[in-house]
């Protein structure tokens, strides 16, 4: 539960209870052996101790200033989760840009951008341009991790006119990559030569 929201727990009896109670404290994690059932506070806690139960060591979570059953960190965007989103696998190979509805919430290994256009800057970042420049250039200098959250966020993307939110609406709707990749072509002023080299990259 976010801090932000300021929730008490106690007004969600049956969630209080799976956290405390819950089978999933049964589960080693990184940081933490299986404990016994019971011990979820003591594993949810943010106070950095280390507990004993049943002969089995284990610390709780790092000391912070949130109550036992809140998230870590303030998380100020939540309300971005309930919006739509275009998201991306981060660890994928391949990074496939896709629209996610408010109804649906993403993973923690998922990156995600909320705002205006973003039919148009899906299409544009799963471009066969900015496919390449992920993989080849971003890619490369960063390691192979192109679809890490600071490479996708200096790409330069063109404001769109409202003609060409209009044309790459109709297009994603008819599935036509191809004309779509021609538009990008034309924003980015891409000579032959260059539209050759990144058309031959797959």
């Amino acid at each position: 539960m976010f801090p932000s929201k300021k929730y008490n727990i106690d007004n969600y009896p049956a969630i209080k209870d799976w956290l405390i109670n819950g089978e999933w404290v049964q589960i080693k994690t990184k940081g933490n052996p299986a404990t016994p059932i019971g011990t979820g506070k003591e594993r949810l806690e943010q106070t950095g101790k280390t507990h004993i139960v049943n002969g089995i060591k284990f610390r709780s979570r790092k000391k912070t200033s949130n109550k036992w059953f809140e998230t870590q960190d303030s998380i100020g965007y939540w309300d971005d989760l309930n919006r739509p989103k275009v998201a991306w696998n981060r660890i994928a190979s391949k990074k496939i840009f896709g629209i996610v509805p408010p109804e649906f919430m993403v993973q923690d290994s998922v990156h995600f951008i909320t705002g205006e256009n973003l039919k148009y800057l899906t299409a544009v970042l799963n471009s066969k341009l900015f496919s390449w420049l992920m993989t080849i250039i971003i890619g490369d200098a960063a390691g192979g991790n192109a679809g890490n959250a600071s490479n996708v966020k200096d790409l330069t993307i063109i404001k769109p006119t409202e003609n060409i939110i209009n044309k790459i609406s109709i297009l994603l709707e008819e599935h036509d990559t191809d004309e779509i990749d021609k538009i990008i072509y034309n924003l980015y002023a891409l000579t032959d030569e260059e539209i050759r080299l990144v058309s031959s990259f797959e």
